[in-house]
């Protein structure tokens, strides 16, 4: 059996020019799941293009600590730390970090088979 456990200090990272860190909680990729920590610097944004994506599956968000936007089709939501959400991830989608805090957030997308 292969390594089951994902130490903090050997988590994979991608760092994005928007300012988000994502920090993958699994010792290996996984092809029907991505399970993250990500982490919104002030004024970060999950996309580079500041306009929503969409993708095939479903996402599910925990906000661990600070505020986080989510705009989710037309709706914006606004999350504080022990709020989630969960939604088809083909609606379009963006999260922003309105704040000068850090905002940190347990991602998780589960792929169409």
């Amino acid at each position: 059996m292969g390594t089951i456990v994902q130490r903090h200090s050997g988590r994979r990272t991608i760092d994005l020019a928007s300012g988000v860190r994502w920090e993958r909680l699994t010792p290996h990729q996984d092809a029907q799941v991505d399970f993250l920590e990500v982490v919104y610097a002030p004024y970060g944004r999950s996309t580079d293009s500041r306009s929503p994506i969409r993708h095939e599956g479903r996402e599910y968000q925990l906000v661990l600590t600070g505020t986080l936007h989510a705009d989710i089709g037309f709706e914006t939501y606004v999350l504080e730390a022990g709020d989630s959400l969960a939604f088809d991830a083909a609606a379009p989608h963006q999260y922003r970090n309105m704040t000068e805090e850090e905002v940190r957030v347990i991602s998780v997308v589960v792929h169409a088979q």
